[in-house]
């Protein structure tokens, strides 16, 4: 009987292990298939993902081939300093350059958002600058600016989203034999140093950005004289408008 009661005993063991080692078994098989789809999906989303960051590259050359020629610039400016690092691939803010006759005009604009949708953002107004200044022959900085809020509203006014976005702008229209320097600003400022003078004189914009806004009103432009030495800035406000925190 002990025989027999140790026998029945061993073999119920036996088949408890032989139980628990199929489920390890099925369990393994499991686990080692979770694995193999994990790394397909893995692989799948790295070579997306370099995909993706391929075309954004991609996408900041072609940003960057509407950014003006530094030796076009040098022609007008002999001693001039550009600041661009967006935050991602492409960005919102960029530069912009035109000259005619004995006329130069120069702006830093920031348009609504970061990345890929501000750089496309960019893009409409810089075509929109463009336009104003060749296709509607307008020369006076704030003509420009109001010629651009046109262009621009029309543009975002064609989708069937309500679109609020656009640009804050500061633009400025030098005269190289004069030394008169007109500018007008959507949202950002210019900022005057006179030679031998340390106080900053600061130009105040419209609080009106260039895009759809309710109750458009005409831009303000400032004629001032400048004498050599002075130096003049124009920029975004991506430099300030930092959220700070882990990420910086």
């Amino acid at each position: 009987f002990i025989i027999v009661f140790f026998s029945v005993f061993l073999l119920l063991r036996y088949q408890k292990i032989q139980s628990q080692n199929d489920v390890i078994d099925q369990q393994k098989e499991i686990v080692s298939k979770t694995i193999e789809e994990i790394k397909e999906k893995s692989q799948i989303l790295e070579r997306k993902n370099r995909e993706t960051i391929e075309s954004i590259n991609y996408a900041r050359y072609i940003q960057r081939s509407l950014y003006p020629d530094e030796v076009e610039m040098n022609s007008y400016f002999h001693d001039f300093l550009v600041f661009n690092l967006p935050k991602d691939i492409v960005g919102g803010d960029f530069h912009w350059f035109k000259s005619f006759e004995n006329k130069a005009i120069a702006i830093a604009a920031d348009c609504t958002g970061h990345g890929v949708p501000g750089a496309l953002v960019s893009i409409i107004c810089s075509n929109a600058l463009s336009k104003s200044l060749y296709e509607h022959s307008q020369e006076d900085p704030s003509t420009i600016l109001d010629s651009t809020r046109e262009i621009v509203s029309q543009s975002f006014s064609r989708s069937k989203s309500d679109i609020r976005d656009g640009m804050d702008i500061s633009l400025c229209c030098l005269d190289t034999q004069t030394n008169k320097l007109k500018w007008a600003g959507a949202m950002n400022p210019l900022w005057l140093i006179r030679k031998d003078v340390e106080l900053i004189e600061v130009l105040k914009p419209n609080k009106q950005p260039i895009g759809i806004v309710e109750s458009p009103k005409k831009y303000a432009q400032h004629d001032i004289k400048l004498n050599e030495g002075d130096t003049i800035y124009l920029f975004s406000d991506g430099f300030q408008d930092q959220f700070g925190g882990i990420k910086g």
